[in-house]
């Protein structure tokens, strides 16, 4: 065996590298998405990222922050302060910018130093490693004096000097998100002591809980969701004591300053009273004192008694009185608790997405590298065991068994396997998953190298799959000859029959074809195994290429489409509280000028399900306000829900549900396997209704589902008053700017610009660059192979052929010509049937990858198909180029020797 692979190491080379790539390509995808939460599972922990996230309006004290780290399930609870502030750096030519500034804590949220040191001094700080490096060690960062008093007054210090770079796990998205400040988006984070604000309450309160499993699994999400009802309960129930407290504490501050104020005026009247009786006593009559005689017989106790019976108030009116003190005073409101959890951070909720995308691209594009192994070690074996079928004969002649004359091809072709599946799935799980992370990293802000996973599982299904690609089509190839007598084993094979092909028997296009140009169509259709693997080979590249940059086409317009033909509102603003007459016309008011048009929406979460059976799914209820009219003369409030939302399907707009009815987008009705007419049962926070799917529209990213206002008024609490709002800015409007005005608005919690969510996803698809890159590398490597191994192979059978060619003065470059033009036409032809299957492969791959959250329409373009058919010509070329010296290497003297 080892002779023979000496012999032949290019045929040896062939088979373990095509089967190193079908194991590297499918080990490495299918590791990838392990890898990359692993390795973020591992730098989350390593920096004690939060598991749960408290914010009360009211704040925390630090009694209640102690009262959650006593919560059963809690590992460590810790508070922190944050803020957003105009800021300037030194040396900085920008200006002014919005950054957000976070107090740094000690056991949670661990920022990683990347350079420089720690901050000691409360005017010093951690800057964000997206946006300073190491030369801005040193530099000062200035609050400034544009900001409101509230912010001013929550910094003790205006002025941090730059000590350190670093990576904090709350921000590994590439965006820092939005602020109602400067241009509406934050360019940076800064992390500053503690000690660095002036605030008597924590603004929030980290939880690190006790959990399960890995990130993303069951049993982590089951986990913090108990966590997450526990530590609300007793964040609210904290939060009313001390509200009471505060309530308590100041009414009794308001009835004291009432009983203050009412013995002022008590004393005052009494001395007056008393003065007056002094003045009637001196005086000669009462008449002169203007007094009555009645009065003037009264003693100093009776008038006390007079004045105390007239100052005296019951409890009912003196908690009257308290009541109206308390009316105009600067009080909180009845606290509200947010409890969040890594979900509700943007780079955690993504990062899993991204990673299941590449897990799905991992069950199908391998198929084709081992489809092509299994073909390029049958066509290799099969030249190896005609070129043996002498010595085959021999040894069946002088006794050998079928198994011990088989044993010498698989040892040959499953040394070859093993090697191959070995090496390649070692390099695939290190290649491809740092090729993905370091893709990744443009959107993420990844710490250092993934981990390098060994999955024995995979490793074992990586190597079954290289044994059976060789030693089992081994055993096909070698049982067909086997099955022949040793007699006929020794005589030379009968060369294929020369047939006619189908060109032949079209005679004017025959005749005028060249003499070589008809010996190449023969052989093309001769050897029809070689056609075969070539057909295989080179069109499977080309389809690889082809749903590479079908992938990536369709990713990268997304975004766009969905902002652009789908959704057509500017903004959606979410309010505080649900609008009244009153807060509507405070709203407008505050808006005008800013918005062009706008529509009010009521908006509520619920679970969805089919009526028929199966699980349910959540999903986001509106309800289209068309009925009210604007308060404000110069606010356009539009009733036309087209031009705010696209719903229609297959060109046909569809109408508003109504009573009874759902309109149901496109993801969530193929998740549900829902269609019009179907029955559907929709879970509010006040109870359950039955609804028919009236229309499903058109939708790419994200879910909805539209309801009438009777239905919301059945199923949610609060009903269908308007929370929400989409709006129109007009055309000549900074969207970034009139989104920041637009928060500042009376009872608005937040705004969401469109622009904001479109270049979102498509920065977040950055990174499918690189996967790209990688497919179209590994393409190649296939094309190369195939190309290499059946030139090779063709090169060896021709020997003859070709050194009879060059006796009968062919030049070099005839030479080549004549024995590549096979290869070139092949390579054309199996370019465009590639195009066809690489369109059929895209379909199947966005079948298997869309989610309920997310359809995808197959679509290549015109640049996709141009690049995968030029690039599949351009590894046929290079293949040709490599292999020119082996014809120059053959022997012209070799054409005399004979066959025996």
């Amino acid at each position: 065996m080892i002779r023979e692979i000496l012999s032949s190491p290019g045929r040896f080379l062939a088979i373990l590298l095509i089967v190193a790539l079908g194991v590297g390509f499918y080990s490495g995808l299918c590791i990838c998405q392990k890898t990359m939460i692993s390795s973020m599972d591992r730098y989350w922990n390593k920096q004690n990222m939060y598991d749960v996230r408290l914010i009360s309006t009211l704040g925390f004290d630090e009694d209640e922050l102690q009262n959650i780290q006593k919560q059963s399930g809690v590992n460590v609870a810790e508070g922190g302060y944050f803020t957003d502030a105009l800021a300037s750096v030194s040396d900085a030519a920008d200006g002014e910018e919005a950054v957000h500034i976070q107090s740094i804590t000690e056991q949670v949220n661990v920022p990683e130093l990347l350079q420089g040191r720690l901050p000691g001094a409360a005017d010093e700080c951690l800057a964000d490693d997206a946006a300073f490096d190491e030369k801005d060690i040193g530099s000062t960062i200035t609050v400034s004096s544009d900001n409101t008093k509230d912010t001013l007054d929550l910094l003790r210090e205006k002025t941090f000097t730059i000590t350190g770079i670093c990576r904090s796990p709350l921000y590994m998205n590439a965006e820092r998100g939005n602020t109602d400040i400067g241009s509406g988006r934050l360019s940076a984070y800064i992390l500053v002591p503690q000690k660095a604000f002036d605030s008597d309450y924590y603004h929030e309160i980290y939880v690190d809980a006790v959990t399960d499993g890995q990130i993303y699994s069951t049993a982590y999400k089951k986990s913090v969701s108990m966590a997450k009802k526990a530590l609300k309960k007793a964040a609210l129930s904290a939060a009313d004591t001390r509200y009471q407290k505060i309530m308590d504490d100041a009414r009794s501050e308001a009835k004291v300053k009432i009983e203050d104020e009412m013995a002022v005026k008590k004393k005052e009247v009494l001395e007056e009273k008393l003065k007056q009786l002094k003045q009637l006593q001196t005086a000669q009559t009462a008449q002169t004192a203007g007094m009555t005689d009645s009065a003037a017989s009264m003693s100093e106790a009776e008038i006390k008694k007079q004045i105390e019976s007239k100052f005296a108030v019951s409890d009912e009116e003196m908690n009257r009185m308290i009541d109206d003190a308390l009316a105009d005073a600067d009080l909180p409101d009845a606290p509200q608790i947010t409890v969040l959890t890594r979900n509700e951070n943007a780079a955690y909720a993504g990062f899993d997405s991204d990673a299941s995308i590449v897990s799905s691209i991992a069950q199908i594009f391998p198929l084709f590298f081992f489809l092509v192994a299994a073909l390029v070690c049958i066509t290799t074996m099969t030249r190896m065991i005609e070129d043996d079928r002498a010595q085959i004969g021999i040894f069946k002649s002088l006794g050998y068994s079928n198994a011990a004359v088989m044993s010498k091809y698989f040892l040959y072709s499953g040394s070859a396997g093993i090697l191959g599946g070995i090496g390649g799935y070692f390099a695939g799980i290190w290649l491809l998953p740092n090729a993905v992370w370091t893709g990744y990293a443009t959107t993420y802000d990844l710490p250092g190298k993934p981990v390098y996973l060994f999955d024995l599982k995979l490793f074992l299904i990586s190597l079954a799959v290289a044994l059976l690609c060789t030693v089992f089509v081994t055993w096909i190839r070698c049982h067909e000859d086997l099955d022949c007598e040793a007699a006929d084993l020794i005589r030379p094979k009968a060369p294929p029959i020369g047939k006619k092909i189908l060109l032949e028997r079209i005679s004017p296009i025959w005749k005028k074809m060249s003499f070589l140009h008809k010996v190449t169509l023969r052989n093309l259709f001769r050897y029809k195994g070689r056609f075969l693997m070539m057909l295989i080979g080179i069109s499977g590249c080309t389809a690889l290429l082809v749903a590479g940059f079908g992938i990536r086409n369709i990713f990268m317009g997304l975004g766009n489409e969905q902002y652009g033909v789908y959704t057509l509102y500017d903004g959606a603003v979410s309010f505080t509280d649900p609008l009244t007459d009153r807060t509507r016309s405070s709203f407008e008011q505050d808006a005008a000028g800013m918005v062009r048009s706008i529509i009010y929406v009521s908006q509520h979460s619920g679970d969805i399900a089919a009526s028929a059976g199966g699980s349910s799914s959540e999903i986001t209820f509106t309800a289209m306000d068309t009925d009210t009219d604007s308060s404000q003369d110069d606010m356009n409030v539009d009733t036309q829900t087209s031009h705010f939302v696209n719903l229609e399907q297959g060109g046909q707009v569809l109408s508003l549900p109504a009573d009874g009815e759902i309109l149901l987008d496109l993801g969530m009705a193929r998740s549900l396997k829902l269609k019009k007419g179907d029955q559907v049962r929709i879970s509010g926070t006040d109870g359950e209704c039955e609804l028919t799917v009236s229309g499903i529209y058109e939708n790419r990213l994200g879910n909805g589902a539209y309801i009438s206002t009777e239905t919301m008024e059945q199923c949610f609490e609060g009903g269908a008053a308007d929370n929400a709002a989409f709006v129109l800015f007009p055309d000549d409007v900074q969207v970034h700017q009139a989104g920041k005005e637009l928060l500042g608005a009376s009872n608005v919690a937040n705004v969401t610009l469109s622009q904001d969510n479109a270049d979102r996803f498509t920065s977040s698809m950055e990174g499918l660059d690189y996967i790209i890159f990688v497919v179209i590398l590994c393409a190649g490597a296939l094309a190369f192979i195939v190309i290499y191994n059946l030139t090779n192979i063709n090169i060896s059978e021709r020997m003859r052929e070709i050194a009879t060619v060059k006796v009968l003065g062919f030049y070099e470059n005839e030479a080549c010509a004549y024995v590549f033009r096979e290869n070139t036409m092949l390579s054309v032809l199996s370019g465009a049937v590639g195009l066809l299957l690489g369109k059929c492969l895209l379909i199947f791959i966005v079948d298997r990858i869309s989610l309920a959250t997310l359809v995808l329409t197959p679509q290549v373009g015109i640049i996709g198909y141009a690049g995968s058919f030029v690039l599949t010509m351009l590894f046929s070329w290079l293949m040709q180029l490599f292999m020119r010296h082996r014809i120059a290497g053959i022997h012209m003297a070799e054409s005399l020797k004979s066959v025996e």
